[in-house]
């Protein structure tokens, strides 16, 4: 199963990472480069590590925290707030 789909990691490498002595969340990424780009698999890998007897790869472990969406203006909105249309009726209407 992939466990990073960014990078394309599955849980076979992890494991293997693990079993070569990788301990930690921020081991395994040097290792297998899992958790390097987006991170949503950190939570993930640590938990890998977990269960292995590694206990301490979650202490301190944070998991990425998503920013909020800022939606940029349509296209028919400025971004002073008036919208297009209204600001070209005229020109249309003239012609």
């Amino acid at each position: 199963m992939y466990v990073c789909c960014c990078i394309g990691v599955t849980d076979k490498t992890i494991r293997a990472a693990i079993d070569e002595g990788a301990t930690t969340v921020q081991e395994v990424t040097r290792c297998t480069r899992a958790g390097s780009r987006c991170g949503s698999c950190r939570p993930e890998i640590a938990s890998m590590l977990v269960a292995q007897g590694f206990a301490a790869a979650a202490v301190g472990f944070v998991a990425p925290r998503r920013l909020p969406m800022v939606m940029a203006p349509s296209r028919t909105q400025h971004a002073h707030g008036h919208a297009h249309e209204a600001e070209h009726a005229g020109d249309r209407s003239a012609a």
